[in-house]
C-alpha cells in the first residue's frame, strides 16, 4: 500500500503485519482495509473508530478521571491504571502522559455525534498530536495542524489482524469462510460461502442493515437479515453510506442513505413528511428489494456494483414473461412468433 494511512507498511509499500499470509481479496474504505486470504478468512487494519474494522473497541478513561487519580496518588511516581505515567513537579502538580478524551471517545451508537472537545487535555496516545487540543503528548506544546482539518487523524491506526466472524454453522469451531468483501467509506460488508453477509462500521445511514440507526455492540460484524423467500446472497457491493445486495433469484435489495436515489427505491407512502409518523422513520435501515427486478417482473438482476452515491446494476430482460403476456397479444406458427399490443 502507498499513500496516506499506511503506518503498518514497511517502506517498500508491504504491510508488515500480512508478509506471511496469501491474501487473495482486498477492498479499502476511506481510512481501512479488509482483506481475504486464500483460506477465506478475514483481516481488517486501519482506523476503527466507527468500527469499521470490526475489531472489539475500549472506551478510554479521559483526562479528568486521570487528573482526579493524580490527585489522590501524588506522593510519588507511578503508574496509571491505563499504562499512563505520572510525575510530580517541584510545584506540587503532577504531569500526565495519558490519553484525552477528545480524540479517542468511544464510537456513539449514532455515528454523526462528534466527540467532545478537549481544550486543555494533552494527548499522550502516541499519535503525535491531538487534533482537538492541538497539544502534543511527548512535550505538550500547542501544534498548528486545525482541528477543522477533516484529514487530520482522530485516533491510532489499527494493526493487521484476522477477525473472527460469529459462528453460525453446525461446526462452531469453524470460523465461517468469506468469498467477497465491499467496503465504503466507513462501513464493510462480508459475504460467506453459505450465503450470510455481515456488516460492521458505521451505521449513521442505516447502511449495515440492521432495522435502525444503532451501531452493533461493541463494534462487532452483524449478521444482515433478509425476508423469507429472498434467496441465496451471490454478491454485495458498497457505496460511501449504501449497501447493495444481489440474490440467486435476480433480486436486488439496497439498504442505507437514501439522499441521491441510490436505493432505487421510495419511502412507503412516497417519501411523504407524515409518513414518518406512520412507523416509516427506519424504512432505508433494513434490506428490502427493488420492486423493478426479481421474479415475476421479466428483469432479472446478474451483476451489481456501487460507488460513491451511485448503484450500478446488469439486468438480462425476457422478452416474453408473465408480466408482458398480460398486456400484449402473441401469435404464432412453427417458424414464427410475434407479440402486440
Amino acid at each position: 500500500m502507498y499513500g496516506k494511512d499506511t503506518n503498518y507498511c514497511e517502506p517498500n509499500g508491504v504491510v508488515g503485519g500480512l508478509t506471511d499470509v496469501v491474501i487473495r481479496k482486498v477492498a479499502l474504505g476511506k481510512a481501512h482495509c479488509v482483506a481475504v486470504d486464500a483460506l477465506g478468512q478475514l483481516y481488517t487494519f486501519g482506523l476503527n473508530n466507527k468500527g469499521q474494522c470490526g475489531r472489539k473497541f475500549q472506551r478510554e478513561r479521559n483526562v479528568d478521571e486521570l487528573m482526579t487519580t493524580n490527585t489522590n496518588n501524588q506522593s510519588t511516581p507511578g503508574t496509571l491504571p491505563n499504562g499512563g505515567t505520572t510525575t510530580n513537579q517541584p510545584n506540587g502538580l503532577s504531569t500526565t502522559s495519558a490519553t484525552c478524551n477528545a480524540c479517542h471517545s468511544t464510537p456513539s451508537s449514532v455515528a454523526s455525534a462528534e466527540p467532545p472537545a478537549a481544550a486543555s487535555a494533552k494527548c499522550g496516545c502516541g499519535c503525535g498530536c491531538c487534533c482537538h487540543c492541538g497539544n502534543s503528548g511527548a512535550g505538550g506544546t500547542a501544534n498548528p495542524i486545525s482541528s477543522t482539518d477533516p484529514d487530520t487523524p482522530r485516533i491510532v491506526p489499527v494493526p493487521p489482524q484476522r477477525v473472527d466472524l460469529p459462528h453460525s454453522g453446525n461446526d462452531p469451531r469453524r470460523s465461517p469462510i468469506v468469498t467477497q468483501i465491499a467496503c465504503g467509506q466507513h462501513h464493510s460488508l462480508v459475504l460467506t460461502a453459505a450465503g450470510e453477509v455481515y456488516s460492521f462500521g458505521s451505521n449513521q445511514y442505516g447502511q449495515l442493515g440492521t432495522g435502525d440507526l444503532q451501531a452493533p455492540p461493541g463494534g462487532r460484524p452483524h449478521l444482515v437479515r433478509f425476508p423469507n423467500g429472498a434467496g441465496t446472497v451471490v454478491s454485495v457491493a458498497a457505496g460511501s453510506n449504501h449497501s447493495v445486495v444481489l440474490t440467486s433469484r435476480g433480486a436486488v435489495y439496497t439498504f442505507g442513505n437514501y439522499h441521491k436515489g441510490q436505493l432505487g427505491r421510495e419511502a412507503p407512502g412516497g417519501g411523504r413528511l407524515e409518513s414518518v409518523s406512520d412507523g416509516n422513520f427506519f424504512w432505508h435501515c433494513a434490506p428490502v428489494a427493488i420492486d423493478s427486478f426479481g421474479p415475476g417482473t421479466g428483469r432479472r438482476a446478474s451483476f451489481i456494483a456501487a460507488s460513491g452515491d451511485q448503484t450500478y446494476i446488469k439486468v438480462e430482460e425476457s422478452l416474453i414473461n408473465g408480466a408482458a403476456l398480460a398486456k400484449y397479444s402473441v401469435t404464432a406458427d412453427r417458424s414464427t412468433i410475434c407479440k402486440y399490443s
